[in-house]
């Protein structure tokens, strides 16, 4: 451990120490640019070489990782400052060279099977090749994706799950950077496109080379990286107008989803974390919509398709994932469809056609949430309290359809009075469909019979809270009498239920004993 300790050590200071070399002859003036280059070449082209012969002796291992290593991450600093300082060869060339370089350098870290040395050349290139260029471009985030490219294919026989990481690190933090940069300096169009193209290829491989680890076996690291490369894809899109940056979201969504095709069969959780960045750009992308009651209908649709995605395939991710889009769906709701507006006619010029879908919509969220849940094992625990909320949620919706549609109908008065009464009503409706319901569920019977009689008392103190004094003629009669019935036949369905159970028959045996 102490002489990897210190070759190690040995090998990272003996780079800096030529790349100080290399950057002080150059801000001298020492040699001449020719002499400088081939110096730096001829070098570290002796480390390899003194490597290569070291490795075979007895106790030389450790040494010629440490001296091949040197070598082969400066030669591949030597093609970027030939590139980007010198411009002898243009950007395409000088990238081909250094992909032939780092190949080379993990060619035969491969041979050697030392994971250590082809992470010291990727982690000694990657960290050195900004001080060697002296500026943070396009073409040196080029030179950090081409040691991503040369160590990709050691995934498919090798399990170095250390190189997966010194590859991907320094490319997506780069990334990164490069979108902070760019969002400052107001970077021109071709400039965003150029970026956006560096970020999918950095994906593209990044996938590509996790799903062929993760198909072997479950890896942490591998998941981590295919998390983390769709980052920059999204970031950058911020970069764009509106309607760019939204089908640059919608694109990663596709793509997330043909990768969870492509790996459905992988048994780590791979489905998971897509779900996580396909919700994470559709939640960008409505951010990118302007007009309020259109956000909120495109963030509830999501919501429901993520509960349509839960119940099929049992995913305990996409229901959570669905939940928090509902829920920032409803809050989106309550502010472009506030409560004052159904409760005060005064306010009802907020509401808009907008405002009944968008409540439909959250309706249709609060039911698939519940039914969703009932096959998601993990939830069972929560069943009854995600069923009351649910009503809760429903309630909501219902009230702020029926108002909304009433008031668009109809005029200011009668709209909202007559929206008020309908929404009463189906207050009571569903509460009779979940009692109802309750008497013929053995599994969900408790649930249903909790949410219903909440659901009934908040429709009789909605009828004697507000309605008595909000509604008047006939609609308040009429709201009345109907919960009225409904509340008489569901009662009388419930007596006669209990009334046709077979009693159990008590024999002597079981007779209290008398005197």
């Amino acid at each position: 451990m102490v002489s990897r300790i210190l070759a190690v050590a040995g090998a990272g200071v003996t780079l800096v120490g030529v790349v100080m070399l290399l950057v002080l002859a150059i801000n001298a003036g020492w040699f001449g640019a020719v002499p400088r280059v081939a110096g730096g070449a001829g070098l570290c082209a002796a480390l390899v070489v003194a490597g290569h012969r070291m490795i075979s002796r007895p106790g030389g291992r450790v040494g010629a990782i440490a001296l091949a290593a040197t070598g082969f991450a400066g030669l591949y600093l030597d093609v970027a400052a030939v590139t980007v300082i010198y411009d002898w060869i243009a950007p395409v060339i000088g990238a081909i060279v250094g992909l032939g370089v780092a190949a080379l350098g993990i060619g035969v870290a491969l041979a050697w099977k030392s994971e250590r040395l082809a992470v010291i050349v990727t982690i000694g290139a990657a960290v050195l090749a900004p001080v060697v260029t002296g500026e943070f471009s396009l073409t040196l985030l080029v030179f950090l994706f081409v040691l991503q490219v040369a160590a990709a294919p050691v995934d498919i026989d090798r399990d170095w799950p250390m190189l997966r990481a010194a590859r991907t690190v320094p490319v997506v933090g780069a990334l990164f950077l490069a979108t902070f940069a760019a969002s400052f300096h107001s970077a021109g169009l071709a400039e965003r496109a150029q970026l956006l193209a560096l970020a999918v290829a950095v994906l593209a491989v990044a996938v590509s080379s996790s799903l062929v680890v993760l198909r072997r076996h479950a890896d942490v690291v591998s998941l981590a990286v295919l998390a983390t490369t769709w980052l920059p894809v999204l970031g950058i899109a911020t970069l764009f107008e509106p309607r760019i940056a939204a089908s640059i979201d919608g694109a990663v969504i596709i793509a997330a989803g043909a990768v969870a095709y492509c790996a459905r069969r992988v048994d780590a959780p791979v489905h998971t974390v897509l779900v996580m960045i396909a919700s994470l750009a559709a939640l960008q992308a409505c951010s990118q919509v302007s007009v309020d009651s259109l956000r909120t209908i495109a963030l509830l649709a999501i919501a429901v398709a993520l509960m349509v995605a839960a119940h099929r395939s049992a995913s305990v991710a996409a229901w959570w994932t669905g939940s928090a889009f509902g829920v920032i769906g409803a809050f989106d709701l309550s502010v472009s469809t506030p409560v004052e507006a159904l409760i005060d006619r005064t306010f009802s010029d907020e509401l808009s056609w907008g405002s009944v879908v968008a409540s439909l919509t959250l309706v249709c969220f609060a039911a698939a949430a519940t039914l969703s849940s009932t096959v998601v094992d993990a939830l069972r625990p929560l069943r009854e309290q995600i069923v009351i909320v649910a009503s809760l949620v429903g309630l909501y919706g219902v009230s702020a359809a029926a108002v909304s549609f009433g008031v668009l109908l109809g005029d200011d008065r009668s709209g909202f009075v007559a929206g008020h009464c309908v929404s009463t009503v189906i207050w009571m409706a569903g509460a009779a469909v979940l009692l109802l319901r309750g008497l013929s569920s053995r599994d969900h019977a408790h649930a249903l019979l909790t949410s219903g009689l909440l659901l009934a008392g908040a429709a009789t103190a909605k009828l004697f809270l507000f309605d008595l004094v909000a509604l008047d003629g006939i609609a308040r009669a009429a709201a009345f009498l109907i919960v009225g019935v409904m509340l008489l036949a569901t009662g009388t369905r419930y007596a006669r239920a209990f009334a046709e159970r077979p009693t159990p028959v008590t024999t002597d045996a079981d007779a209290p004993a008398t005197r």
